[in-house]
């Protein structure tokens, strides 16, 4: 399986040439996506501002987080697949989450090869941990369902934290030889300049 990681980033990085750099935006309409993989996701976050705000409440501070899907062209499985939609959505508060609200049951076949955007809004808040925690739940997610996601492509100001972030869920730089598949997220910045491979070290 290790050998496995290590050609795997070796494709993603060819793969990745172009794509990563660009400029993608919440509807995931962009021609290269089309022709390099088979589904992507957007990673969208931004404060609720006055959301449960009143004197006595708790969860004044809220964040939304919502993981938008589109399946490609190279992939095609129905009519409506230039479509984005929403897959999930989750909320934080204080960066920690209390809620997740999934709108459909993905559809994607075993295998299939796609890339994750994450793009905070300019000018909020540093959300950093609630996007790695966003990023580490749908990555297990596919990882169970035998989805290969080739990058998790970030701001490249905020490649430090979601780093540091990502240690705090076992994922290190450091492949260390395990039995059995081995969960790993491949981190590369935009604009280009940083790119990483963390894995899952059990018990850490």
């Amino acid at each position: 399986m290790a050998k496995f990681s290590v050609l795997l980033a070796t494709a993603t990085t060819f793969l990745c040439s172009n794509s990563c750099g660009a400029d993608v935006t919440a509807d995931l309409l962009d021609p290269t996506l089309e022709q390099q993989y088979d589904w992507a996701m957007y990673m969208d976050v931004h404060d609720l501002k006055g959301f449960l705000n009143y004197p006595t409440s708790q969860l004044s501070s809220m964040t939304d987080l919502r993981v938008i899907y589109r399946p490609l062209a190279r992939g095609i499985r129905a009519a409506d697949y230039k479509k984005a939609r929403v897959y999930e959505e989750f909320w934080y508060h204080d960066e920690m989450p209390i809620g997740l609200r999934r709108n459909d049951q993905i559809q994607i076949d075993s295998n299939k090869f796609g890339i994750i955007y994450v793009q905070p809004r300019d000018g909020e808040s540093d959300h950093t941990p609630a996007i790695a925690n966003a990023v580490v739940r749908i990555m297990v997610d596919l990882w169970i369902h035998n989805i290969v996601a080739g990058y998790v492509v970030v701001p490249i100001e905020k490649f430090n934290q979601m780093e540091a972030e990502l240690s705090r869920y076992g994922f290190f730089p450091t492949l260390k030889v395990a039995e059995g598949p081995q969960l790993s997220i491949h981190l590369r910045s935009n604009p280009k300049g940083r790119d990483e491979l963390y894995f899952f070290q059990k018990g850490y």
